[in-house]
């Protein structure tokens, strides 16, 4: 519950200082660029950091599968135990 209200404040506070750019300051690409900057970020943590992940991930989960199968997860607990 308190992480909604920090996540809606961070909200408001770049939304607000959005505004008073382009009110005060008369920036009028401010939001074109916030926007921009949105889709780039969520670009880099999908390409650049989930799909790498996941493959990776993937990888490894494959060979622990095969390892349990073939009963080296077990000697790996019986030796650390």
């Amino acid at each position: 519950m308190a992480l909604n209200y920090i996540w809606t404040g961070f909200f408001l506070v770049g939304f607000i200082a959005a505004l008073a750019q382009w009110l005060f300051l008369g920036d009028s690409e401010i939001f074109k660029r916030i926007i921009d900057g949105t889709f780039s970020s969520a670009k880099m943590a999908v390409m650049d950091i989930a799909l790498p992940l996941a493959g990776v991930m993937t990888l490894w989960l494959g060979i622990m599968n095969v390892g349990e199968k073939a009963g080296a997860i077990n000697l790996f607990a019986r030796i650390i135990a």
